[in-house]
């Protein structure tokens, strides 16, 4: 029995490889979140790496998937 990062067993949970023992229980990280020194003369890379999560967390669902307090 261990307490983990969701990311880090999310396939395992999936798969049911992984059970939740105390599917009521969990311990929230926090908000995850993305820094960057200015909006002002942001370089194309930058922004598209940006834009880049933003899709991948939308499409993936990660914000649902990630949730501490999934049953």
């Amino acid at each position: 029995m261990a307490m983990v990062a969701v990311p880090d067993i999310l396939a395992g949970l999936e798969s049911a490889e992984l059970v939740r023992v105390l599917p009521r229980w969990w311990a929230d990280a926090g908000a995850i979140s993305l820094y960057y020194a200015s909006r002002h003369l942001l370089p194309a890379k930058t922004r598209f790496f940006i834009d880049f999560l933003i899709e991948a967390f939308k499409r993936e669902d990660y914000a649902r998937r990630f949730a501490g307090n999934l049953g």
